[in-house]
Formats: C-alpha cells, structure tokens, sequence
C-alpha cells in the first residue's frame, strides 16, 4: 500500500512519528517543560499542528523513556462536542473511559481496597497503581476549547475532580481506615500517585482557561506557544522525507517551491505550520 507522507487536514498520528519532520525544537522544549511542571498549555492558531505535535512528536518521546523516575504514560482525553439531547459522555467519565481502554482492569482486580478508596476521585488510578499498573501519568486534553460547551454542572465536576487527581494527598480518613490492613497494603495505600496534564487549546479560546481559576489557579502559569512553522523548519519537513522519497530534488528546488507556497515567517506575512499537511512531494519541481 502506497504511503502518503503528508496526511492532509487530519493530524498526525502517534503511529506515524517517522513521518513527522519540521518540529524538533518544539518537541524538545515542550517535552522538558512537562517534565518540569504539574500543570501545562500547548496553545496555538487553528491548523498550527498542535494535535500532530502531541501525537506524533511528545507522546512517542514519552512512551520511548527508559528512565522510570522520567517515565509517564500518556492518556489522550479528546472530550468531544456536546450536543444536547444526546447520550454524550461527560468529561469525568471520559476520562475513565478512556482509562479502561488504555490500562484495563479486570473485574474484581484490587477491588478488596475498595470501600477504603471510595473518596478518592483518582481511585480508579490508584486501583491501577496498586494492582501493579503505572504510578505516573500524563493527561494530554487535545482540543479542549470542546470542554466548554458542556452544561456548568458536568464543568464543576471535571475541575473539582481533576484538582484532587493532580493535587490532593491521601485523606486523613483513608489512611486512619487503612491502619488495620497489612503493611503491604498500607504501603501500597500511602505510594505517591504522580498525576500530570496537559491541555491543547486553540489561541483564540485561550481566555476560556480562566474559568478554571477557582480550582487549578496555576492553569495558565506555564504556556507553550506553537508557532507557524520557520522556513527552515518547512524545508525541514520537507528535505527529510525527500531525501528518502525523491533524491533528485535538489536544495535549490525546494527554496524556489517553499517561497512560491507561501511566505514564512521572517518575511511578509507567514504560512501556518499545519502546511506541511498540504505538501506533497508529488508537487514539488522536478
């Protein structure tokens, strides 16, 4: 089957990160900067790649780490548009939907911890955690402008739950009802749970962020601008796979081919970075 290297106005996807070219700073400096905080925005112009960076650029880098103290597993949360009338998951149980689709629990597994654990908003985490699956998690919310559609009360759940995921320690009362467990099983209770996210949020909804204030007032402390794509990062995405693809394409056919597709920035005017979708080498001059 024919691959086509550019996938058109869909994103990239994770499977498709050998093909993904242009964006090595970006992945870099996003990628160190997740490391480094609890809370992050990716925000940019509509069509600048953002989904295709997370998918295809920062969660392989992720899935790739071998360090444990540096590894987080990844799970994508797409809440999808709400429309009225329609049996639409809420944002909470997408979550742990998406959950169950990416660490499945087996019914029944860690559930003798249960009803001590029933408080906890991230207990389907921490059922995880202690049955042996991941302890480190990275939430990545792709296009999250969606979010803000869904009526008030399903919003007032999603940030009072995400809030104690990411942040609150286990209750006094969990750990005074776990004091006549096992040691084994107290451990497990009282073992740190590392929760991250990450939101991916179209620039001209940005200011939608600030009605999550009341309970995550740092939201908006560590933002990471994607930016329209350089020319030398289009030639970037476009070199790398002629040079695979079509070798005889020279340097200055692909200077003459970047300045007749549109201007970048650093000259008049500039192209989106979401371009690159819109190449093909089949355009390029032979």
């Amino acid at each position: 089957m024919k691959t086509n290297r550019y996938p058109g106005v869909k994103p990239f996807e994770t499977g498709e990160q050998d093909r993904f070219f242009g964006r090595d700073r970006d992945i870099a400096d996003l990628y160190d900067l997740i490391l480094l905080e609890k809370l992050v925005v990716l925000f940019g112009k509509s069509g600048y790649g953002k989904s295709s960076l997370l998918n295809a650029g920062i969660i392989p880098r992720l899935d790739e780490e071998q360090d444990p103290a540096l590894r987080y597993h990844t799970l994508v949360v797409r809440i999808g548009p709400y429309v009225a009338g329609q049996n639409t998951l809420s944002p909470v149980a997408n979550i742990q939907q998406r959950l169950q689709d990416r660490f499945p629990l087996a019914e029944g597994e860690a559930e003798a911890l249960a009803a001590i654990l029933k408080p906890l908003s991230g207990k389907p985490f921490k059922q995880r955690q202690m049955a042996g699956g991941p302890r480190r998690y990275l939430l990545v919310f792709d296009q999250f402008e969606e979010f803000f559609f869904y009526p008030p009360e399903e919003r007032q759940r999603f940030k009072e739950q995400l809030t104690e995921l990411l942040y609150q320690a286990i209750p006094q009362r969990v750990r005074e009802q776990s004091s006549a467990l096992p040691r084994e099983q107290r451990q497990l209770i009282a073992s740190p749970l590392e929760v991250k996210a990450i939101f991916a949020i179209r620039e001209d909804r940005l200011s939608l962020l600030d009605t999550l204030k009341d309970f995550l007032p740092a939201i908006l402390h560590q933002r990471y601008e994607l930016r329209a794509l350089s020319r030398e990062q289009a030639q970037q995405a476009i070199v790398c796979w002629t040079d695979c693809r079509a070798p005889g394409v020279q340097q200055q056919q692909i200077e003459a081919f970047c300045c007749k597709s549109g201007q970048f920035p650093g000259t008049q005017g500039h192209r989106p970075a979401g371009a690159q979708n819109l190449i093909r080498v089949s355009d390029l001059p032979q």
